[in-house]
C-alpha cells in the first residue's frame, strides 16, 4: 500500500472543495493507494506531463506522480479540466 501525500497547491485546492466532493476524492485516493499500478481509472500522461498520471472525477483532474521505488502517490494538482493543462 502506497502513502498518499499532497503538494501544497493540490492541498489548497482540495480544501476549497465541498465536503462531499472531498470525501469522494479521498475514497478514490484510498483505493488508488491500495494498488497504484492496477487502479482502473488511471491514465499515464504524455508530452510535457510525461511521468505523471491522472484520474478524472467529473470535470476535475487529479494529477499525481508515482515513483515506484518510494511507494508514494504524490498528488501535485487538482483542478478543473480547463485549468489543469494550462498550469504546466
Amino acid at each position: 500500500m502506497a502513502n498518499v501525500k499532497f503538494h501544497r497547491r493540490a492541498r489548497q485546492y482540495f480544501k476549497r472543495l465541498q465536503p462531499s466532493l472531498q470525501n469522494t476524492i479521498k475514497e478514490k485516493l484510498k483505493k488508488l493507494a491500495e494498488d497504484p499500478e492496477n487502479y482502473p481509472e488511471v491514465k499515464k500522461m504524455e508530452g510535457k506531463w510525461a511521468g505523471f498520471y491522472r484520474i478524472r472525477h467529473g470535470n476535475l483532474r487529479i494529477i499525481y506522480l508515482y515513483p515506484q521505488d518510494k511507494d508514494l502517490v504524490l498528488v501535485t494538482h487538482i483542478a478543473p479540466r480547463g485549468d489543469i493543462y494550462k498550469s504546466r
